[in-house]
């Protein structure tokens, strides 16, 4: 986190924002299992990102990484589209 004037509004904010979804390791291999995203180019990480997003049709990947938005959009995440995005 950078460095802010006011932590203790920020840190009221993160409060205030609802608990993600975290997927499982078991949950992560099966969804690159199911939806066939080895050899995209995206690390663990981003396909526990990714897992975790497909968990909870509220949530929505934000990425710029082209590698990672292919293979979410493979895997049917949803994805938010900023609308001045450039990549």
């Amino acid at each position: 986190m950078a460095a802010f004037p006011d932590r203790s509004s920020l840190i009221a904010f993160l409060a205030a924002q609802r608990e993600a979804f975290v997927a499982t390791h078991d949950e992560v291999m099966m969804m690159i299992d199911r939806h066939s995203i080895f050899s995209m180019g995206i690390g663990y990480t981003d396909a526990h990102l990714m897992a975790s997003v497909l968990l909870d049709q509220r949530a929505a990947l934000w990425t710029r990484d082209k590698r990672l938005r292919a293979a979410a959009e493979k895997a049917g995440a949803s994805l938010h589209t900023p609308g001045n995005a450039r990549n």
